[in-house]
């Protein structure tokens, strides 16, 4: 594969944002910015430049938007007022992305200040790979899926 054509690696320069769709935009951007610490980059409410529109492929696309960041990383928030979207959220066995991570210093904290802040997980900590890593799945908004992960490279098997 080293070879394809197509291939743009030299060209990419560092990961830039994630993008999610929601219905109850105040509430995701909330959850991004006061439960993980993001900051409003740039929000606009009734965005619709015909070059969205062609962009994401839906001509005549109506949004509300907002870029959130947290040191070189974002999140982007879209609301779409036109056209009206699916409103479930992917199982993490359909096909899609299906969730973000962000790696943590101590799951077991996150955990118990989601919980506190009246968020849902789908379990509590659990150890994966032998004990190398400790994964919660936060359920944000909407029941978009937020990982939270610790790593303990010491118990990584040799």
């Amino acid at each position: 594969m080293a070879n394809h054509p197509g291939r743009i690696n030299d060209l990419i320069k560092i990961a830039h944002h994630t993008a999610i769709c929601v219905d109850d935009f105040e509430a995701a951007r909330d959850f991004y910015l006061d439960i993980l610490g993001f900051e409003v980059e740039g929000e606009m409410d009734q965005r619709s430049e015909p070059a969205l529109g062609r962009v994401v492929g839906l001509p005549g696309a109506v949004v509300r938007w907002a870029m959130l960041k947290r040191d070189n990383y974002r999140v982007e928030v879209f609301k779409y007022y036109t056209p009206e979207g699916r409103k479930e959220p992917n199982r993490q066995c359909d096909s899609g992305y299906t969730h973000m991570a962000f790696e943590v210093s101590d799951v077991e904290e996150c955990y118990r200040r989601v919980v506190a802040a009246g968020f849902r997980t789908n379990a509590p900590p659990q150890e994966l790979r032998g004990g190398y890593s400790k994964v919660i799945y936060v359920l944000a908004p909407e029941g978009n899926v937020t990982e939270l992960l610790q790593f303990f490279p010491e118990k990584l098997k040799k």
